[in-house]
């Protein structure tokens, strides 16, 4: 442990408002949810365009996150500031969120979208750092997943506050941007509480030093969104750096593999309930809505679950149910007349297959941080979110395509096949199913 490192800075006296800066995050993660499922509803209902533009703008919007993310992260790490960085996140999306009030098109659209993301990347590489430099290091493992239940539990605030909105009744031009409007407010909101709250730390921990810890993604989410993360692909440093084992390399393009198959059934469902269903809004928010909940309540059992569990297996049966569902799912185009169970039906196979989604990331990190090596397990990780934002911009691309030329029933089909190549691929793969041979996991929170 370097010098001056061990502790972090807390208040001497009276009540500890050391974590009162968790606030702003909270509400900032409600706006986060609230807009969760508006870029389906806005390219699809306000602008009246089709799965193609809508697969376009999901991908412009997880490239501009890949992008944003490593350069802010490097970015903060070379400045070694936080609150700064917490600051323009909030405000730019603030700033962003409000313009869309004004969009008449799409281009508009997706360059305030890029906006956004990119904005919003500036908050996560700086967010869990300032957690751990906000803590003694005995503390930092409960910290931690107290800071990621918060995040996950504003999301999920977030999108109860947007079935609200919807359920009203307002006029469906009108409801899109005004929740735009309300998120951008949210933001705001969130940007004065950090001006108050956030203290920049007087310690500085680097990165590098926190190989041992990992985070997961609660949520899984149609664009690349992270709300916090660890490790980052790092520009600089490169001199000592370690190569990677093959067996890493392989298993990272897998996972890149496995998130492209996913979002082939994620990105175009919430369009195809609104073009064969004629879905509400309301609808479509009870759809997020479940999916989130369920992520959100079996992500503490699929840890356990794993600790106890083989990895293989651990992946082998989410893998399964999940090709089983999105085969299941191609069935339902073939009922679009007959919403009188069908759409209950949708909503129960999108919504459920949430459950899963902790089963799978947490063994996906698990097993990355046990084949690679302790030198290089951060990068290794960094890599992890890279790479399955680099998925999701390709999904976003080949969805609409496929969707639109070749139907749903074939977009469906063929997320199950990608996921069924992809157990295959880890499978194949002895190395990847024990892992006795490498390193002890890491602590996770």
């Amino acid at each position: 442990m370097e010098a001056g490192e061990e502790k972090a800075t807390l208040p001497k006296r009276g009540y500890d408002t050391s974590h009162l800066w968790y606030i702003s995050f909270l509400v900032a993660n409600i706006s986060g949810g609230l807009m969760t499922p508006l870029m389906p509803l806005f390219v699809t209902n306000y602008l009246h365009q089709n799965i193609i533009y809508y697969g376009i703008t999901s991908s412009a919007a997880s490239t501009a996150s890949v992008v944003a993310l490593i350069f802010w992260g490097n970015l903060s790490d070379s400045m070694g500031k936080r609150k700064i960085f917490i600051l323009i996140a909030f405000f730019g999306s603030f700033l962003s969120l409000a313009l869309i009030m004004l969009v008449g098109n799409l281009e508009e659209y997706i360059i305030l979208l890029v906006s956004f993301q990119i904005f919003s990347m500036a908050s996560v590489p700086v967010s869990t750092l300032l957690v751990i430099e906000n803590s003694v290091e005995s503390q930092w493992a409960r910290t931690v997943s107290i800071f990621s239940m918060i995040s996950s539990i504003g999301s999920v605030i977030g999108l109860v506050f947007g079935l609200a909105i919807v359920s009203a009744g307002l006029n469906n031009t009108d409801i899109l941007k005004i929740i735009y409007l309300i998120s951008a407010l949210i933001y705001l909101l969130s940007f004065v509480l950090s001006i108050f709250l956030l203290k920049e730390p007087s310690k500085r921990i680097n990165r590098r030093r926190l190989s041992w810890i990992f985070s997961v993604r609660t949520l899984e989410k149609a664009r690349y969104s992270p709300s916090y993360v660890y490790h980052i692909v790092r520009l600089f440093h490169r001199k000592d750096r370690e190569p990677f084992r093959p067996i890493l390399k392989y298993y990272l393009v897998v996972c890149m593999f496995l998130m492209f198959a996913f979002q082939l059934f994620f990105i175009p469902f919430p369009v195809f309930m609104l073009n064969s269903y004629g879905a509400s809004e309301t609808t479509i928010y009870i759809m997020y809505l479940l999916n989130n909940v369920l992520s959100t309540v079996t992500f503490n059992y699929a840890g356990a679950y794993i600790k106890r569990s083989s990895l293989g297996k651990a992946l082998f049966i989410p893998l399964i149910i999940r090709i089983f569902a999105f085969s299941g799912a191609a069935i339902l185009p073939l009922y679009a007349n007959n919403t009188s169970w069908t759409v209950y039906l949708a909503i129960l196979v999108y919504g459920g297959i949430g459950a899963f989604w902790s089963f799978i990331n947490i063994t996906q990190i698990t097993v990355i941080s046990k084949i690679a090596k302790k030198v290089n397990r951060g990068s290794a990780i960094g890599y992890y979110n890279s790479v399955i934002g680099i998925g999701q911009i390709v999904a976003g691309l080949v969805s609409g395509l496929v969707l639109f030329y070749l139907g749903t029933s074939m977009e469906f089909i063929l997320a199950a096949l990608g996921a069924m190549i992809g157990l295959l691929l880890v499978l194949r793969k002895k190395e990847l199913l024990n892992m006795d041979n490498y390193s002890s996991v890491p602590q996770t929170p």
